[in-house]
């Protein structure tokens, strides 16, 4: 049943859409803008009540507004992160404006657990098609521009989903906040490019192998820009290959800076051993990066920081690791069999594999369905 909030808003339509044209289904709508002929906004509270981040066992009403006779019906796909699980939710007819537009709409019941859930629109148009509502994606055309897309607000059509689902996330609101945490002041640390505090585990320039044959890059001279791998030339497409030499033993000399500094937690960018300079790609989450240090020098990375009042978070990005990495072996530098390398692999159930599209390598051993590209999230 529609909101009383909602009936409201309808009756305010009246004056507002008759300022604006109504729009028929143009090609133009049909092949992605949108147009005025569909419209959701995650912004809007006409479009989805409530707004923001919301508490477990709670409803949101989701909207949808067509021109009339343009959707023969209309469908929400829901993705619970947390569950892995698919919905569809119908939606119904629920007002309409005398501008000729109408409004669809479902309720989802987001359940007693925190996840996130990601959502999109399903359409079928009045000649039998099916076409996708989406969050808008802009590729930027000129370099430096910066174009908005998958930050939630207005969508658009496509003719084929890209899945670019709008986000809702779920929290609990009885979640404790431990004391430390509560006005901290957080100093962030992406660790090779904070101090070298042991040259000694310095990485040789062209001493590393990264993925394709890639070789590393060391920089002597710690204030050099880094490569830009978007340019033509020697270092093109060269991704996280260049290494200042910045560890863990630089960031204990400046301990004393950084609590002078009024800091009371570092996060740390990850640690674990890596095929690239950023590390989330991890190759093995039992190891501290070489190039980084030591267990050792981690440990007392830990207590140094104890003595100070200092408390350090580590991104443990658990959730995907390099390709390049035992479990996986892409690159069969391993003993081991990787999920890439046999459908025997104890690790093969840890990664996710799909049948390669378009231009797509097929680098994994097939399974019955096909699936030799893997998703690397």
């Amino acid at each position: 049943m529609p909101t009383k909030s909602f009936l409201r808003t309808l009756g305010l339509l009246v004056v507002i859409v008759s300022l604006l044209p109504v729009t028929s289904l143009s090609a133009q709508d049909r092949g992605g803008s949108g147009g005025g002929t569909w419209m959701h906004d995650s912004h809007d509270d006409l479009y989805r009540t409530p707004l923001g981040a919301i508490p477990v066992q709670s409803t949101v009403l989701l909207r949808f507004r067509a021109t009339t006779g343009t959707l023969n019906a209309a469908t929400v796909r829901v993705w619970n992160e947390r569950a892995q699980e698919q919905t569809l939710l119908p939606m119904q007819v629920v007002g309409a404006t005398p501008e000729g537009y109408e409004f669809w709409e479902a309720t989802l019941d987001v359940g007693k657990d925190p996840t996130i859930y990601w959502y999109r629109f399903i359409l079928e148009i009045s000649d039998g098609e099916v076409l996708y509502y989406e969050d808008d994606f802009r590729p930027a055309e000129v370099e430096g521009a910066y174009y908005p897309g998958e930050e939630g607000g207005v969508g658009m059509s496509y003719e084929a989903s890209p899945d670019l689902s709008w986000q809702i996330t779920v929290y609990d609101p009885d979640f404790y906040t431990p004391e430390w945490m509560r006005n901290a002041v957080i100093y962030q640390i992406f660790p090779d490019r904070f101090r070298n505090g042991d040259p000694s585990n310095d990485p040789a320039d062209d001493s590393l192998t990264f993925y394709d044959g890639q070789r590393s890059i060391f920089h002597e001279i710690w204030n050099e820009p880094p490569v830009d791998p978007t340019k033509p030339g020697e270092y093109q497409n060269r991704w996280g290959v260049d290494f200042f030499g910045g560890d863990l033993a630089g960031i204990t000399e400046k301990l004393d800076y950084l609590q002078d500094l009024g800091v009371t937690a570092i996060y740390l960018n990850p640690i674990f051993e890596a095929r690239s300079n950023h590390r989330y790609d991890t190759a093995d989450f039992k190891q501290i990066d070489p190039t980084l240090g030591t267990l050792e020098d981690f440990q007392a990375l830990v207590a140094e920081a104890n003595q100070r009042g200092i408390v350090l978070i580590l991104d443990g990005v658990f959730n995907h690791m390099s390709s390049d990495s035992p479990a996986f072996d892409r690159y069969g530098r391993y003993d081991e069999q990787g999920a890439c390398e046999s459908l025997d692999s104890p690790h093969r159930l840890w990664f996710f594999f799909v049948p390669p599209q378009g231009q797509q390598p097929s680098v994994c051993v097939e399974n019955p369905q096909g699936a030799t590209y893997y998703t690397s999230w």
